[in-house]
């Protein structure tokens, strides 16, 4: 077999140099083969209009270590296949780039199907990758057409020669998706090489490190999370991105992965370019020159000692950072992405940990999310002028929060939810002018003078994100009613009334006016017989996704029905641990007639619905008519 495959390989090698010497001089093309060639290229831009519908992203299957030295059939014919589709798709393109006069080229579109073998599977998605988001962002000239023609025959050449030290076509292939991935994807793509083999990573970690690295970054029209996520999409629509977690309502990625392949590349040239650390056997490690760590419980963190250049570093596959001023990562200044998410302080000295963060002047993003025993944070915070995120949520035992915390300048996230021992935020929030995400936002009471309050918001005008927490402390005034409306900005609302009873703040949440910008609506722990009467389609026309969740609601309030005039455009709709609650199924699709996607759990009156509750369990309808 592998005799055989070897010989396919020179078989596959000499079609190219016959392709490179047509392309080179091609033959002429008379009125009749012309007209075949429009012919042609009109079925093939049919084929290339459904391709990203056949580019499916799976879950791979658990990979296991293999002796890459023998290629199995599957994988041989496989890179074999890529290689003839990439040669015969770059020729096309060239041929036709200079018989045509035609201004629009047209792609190529790929599709290799119900194959069996799950490698084969991942190799038809790169070649979807290679010919749909490959090649799609950008009409290219014949020059350029002909330097991607020639790269991959240069590579493609070496094959034979090659062969045994694994499947080098297969990375030649992935090799051409790198290199003409956009300038800004490709250290995106490399921040993987950090995470161990088959780690699943939290999409928000992924981006929350790219900002902070200054990868990614907002503009005039979108935040900086939002050119993070349009980053991973577009890593996930060129197939080298997996997504492993994703939301049912619309399909955004919780965690995410590379294929083992993949990976290999992403290693490969992370070592070439120095982006991080790793010993002969592609292992990631701390040494002195290492720019970005991932931590492991193997980490050997002495090993950074006079390292003058890490940029970031996280916490993977471990939950312990022994630290004091006297450890060698004490030494390090040159963080701008701290992550401890998860960690444990029993072996650390808070102090010194504190200190240590505190002197981090480059510091951009620091997450401490579910650190366990962190009680505060100090003042000293304020130093940290150029932070940008900082991440505290989730984290049961934190009570105090500094007043420093609202002069971070260029703070753009912050997020305290979740935090239960946390009864109330300081005061000044007005000043955080720039902040775009704010989570857990906790509304004091009349008689805490210096706790934060709902008209504090009135200034956060570039909000896009906002979760408000009650407590039975919190109070709203009436003239607060309208803060909300001046947010014009914001895309998600998540109110937590913290199953508060009281009459008085029942009847404000009641009377709140959220702007019309609303696309995600969260209702949580709230305690009315019905919901607010400002959740209704003419207040909130752009409104694509509603929860109710854990409320003692009983039914709808009846302007939520709308009219004839105002109907519903929401495409999804979530109940869960609404006990109480009575929603008669049949005038729902006609209110909601955009609904596509319906989530209910433990709603045991719900008995109309086409679904079944009696299981109590999490109930999910893909198309709701």
């Amino acid at each position: 077999m592998a005799a055989r495959s070897e010989l396919k390989v020179q078989e596959l090698v000499h079609l190219s140099v016959k392709m490179e010497r047509s392309i080179a001089d091609p033959p002429a093309v008379d009125n009749g083969a012309a007209d075949h060639s429009k012919e042609e290229g009109g079925s093939t831009e049919e084929t290339a209009a459904e391709a990203p519908d056949q580019v499916v992203v799976r879950k791979m299957s658990k990979h296991h270590s293999t002796d890459k030295s023998v290629a199995g059939g599957g994988v041989i014919i496989g890179g074999l296949v890529a290689a003839v589709f990439a040669a015969v798709y770059c020729y096309i393109r060239v041929t036709r780039k200079e018989s045509s006069s035609d201004a629009n080229e047209q792609r190529v579109g790929v599709n290799i199907r119900d194959q069996k073998n799950d490698t084969l599977r991942f190799y038809s998605a790169i070649l979807n990758s290679e010919f749909g988001g490959l090649l799609s962002s950008e009409e290219r000239s014949s020059i350029k057409w002909r330097r991607i023609r020639e790269t991959f025959h240069e590579k493609l050449t070496n094959i034979g020669d090659n062969f045994s030290k694994g499947n080098p076509h297969v990375i030649a292939s992935l090799q051409l998706s790198y290199d003409e991935l956009p300038a800004f994807l490709k250290p995106c793509i490399l921040c993987f090489s950090i995470y161990p083999e088959d780690y699943e990573v939290d999409a928000d970690q992924l981006i929350r490190l790219w900002v902070g690295e200054g990868f990614v970054s907002g503009n005039n029209t979108e935040t900086a999370t939002e050119s993070a996520l349009k980053c991973l999409s577009e890593l996930i629509s060129r197939c080298l991105v997996e997504v492993a977690q994703r939301r049912n309502y619309d399909g955004s990625v919780y965690t995410c992965k590379l294929h083992n392949v993949v990976r290999d590349l992403t290693i490969k040239i992370a070592r070439e370019e120095d982006f991080c650390s790793f010993d002969a056997n592609g292992k990631h490690i701390a040494d002195v020159g290492c720019r970005r760590l991932g931590v492991t419980q193997e980490t050997k963190l002495s090993a950074l000692q006079g390292n003058s250049k890490l940029r970031a570093l996280l916490l993977t596959t471990t939950h312990y950072i022994g630290f004091n001023r006297n450890t060698e990562l004490a030494t390090i200044k040159s963080l701008r992405v701290l992550d401890l998410s998860h960690a444990r302080l029993g072996y650390v000295f808070v102090k010194d940990l504190w200190d240590w963060i505190t002197s981090l002047k480059r510091l951009a993003c620091l997450s401490l999310r579910d650190v366990a025993q962190l009680l505060e944070v100090p003042n000293s915070i304020g130093k940290l002028l150029g932070l940008q995120v900082l991440i505290l949520g989730e984290c049961k035992d934190l009570k105090k929060l500094p007043t420093s915390i609202v002069k971070l300048p260029r703070l753009i996230i912050l997020d305290v939810g979740n935090c239960p021992s946390l009864r109330c935020l300081p005061q000044g929030f007005s000043r955080l002018s720039n902040l775009q995400e704010l989570y857990g936002f906790k509304i004091a009471g009349t008689g805490n003078a210096a706790g934060s309050h709902l008209s504090e918001l009135y200034a956060l005008t570039e909000l896009r994100v906002l979760h408000i927490d009650l407590t039975e402390d919190s109070t709203i005034n009436d003239q607060e009613l309208e803060v909300l409306a001046q947010l014009k900005k914001l895309k998600l609302l998540s109110i937590n009334a913290g199953d508060c009873e009281d009459e008085d703040i029942l009847s404000k949440l009641n009377k709140l006016s959220p702007p019309s910008s609303i696309e995600e609506l969260y209702l949580k722990h709230y305690l009315g017989e019905t919901t607010p009467a400002w959740i209704n389609p003419r207040s909130l026309q752009q409104l694509q996704y509603l929860s109710v969740e854990n409320s003692g609601i009983e039914k709808m309030n009846q302007e939520f029905w709308g009219d004839e005039g105002y109907k519903w455009d929401v495409k999804g709709l979530c109940f869960k641990f609404c006990q109480r609650l009575q929603v008669p199924w049949e005038e729902l699709p006609a209110t909601m007639p955009e609904l596509r996607c319906l989530e209910v759990s433990q709603c045991n009156f719900l008995v109309s619905f086409p679904c079944d509750v009696e299981s109590g369990g999490t109930i999910r309808l893909k198309a709701a008519r």
